[in-house]
């Protein structure tokens, strides 16, 4: 039997802090040592990991120099799961009928 699963679908926010989450535990490092990486405090990290917040452009490249991450695969890897996910400002222009 498939499992019912009643929670809404993650964010592009959620996403992204899911993966950075992944990530940063991949490689043994707290929150807070990718805040002093990063040049933020741990609370924005953790901020950024809950979905609430994002990483500007800059940030997020950082990140993915820290961390050696494909920016690029990255966001494809995120954009991939968000396909079927909540938009954060409901539907865009071109997603509306009519």
């Amino acid at each position: 039997m498939p499992r019912i699963d009643n929670a809404p679908p993650l964010t592009m926010p959620q996403h992204l802090g899911r993966y950075m989450r992944r990530t940063r535990q991949a490689r043994g490092e707290s929150q807070a040592k990718v805040g002093e990486r990063l040049a933020v405090s741990q609370f924005t990290v953790s901020q950024w990991e809950r979905g609430l917040t994002v990483p500007d452009f800059v940030q997020w490249i950082d990140f993915s120099r820290a961390y050696r991450a494909d920016p690029c695969e990255a966001t494809r890897e995120i954009l991939d799961s968000y396909a079927t996910a909540t938009p954060l400002f409901g539907a865009l222009p071109h997603d509306r009928e009519g």
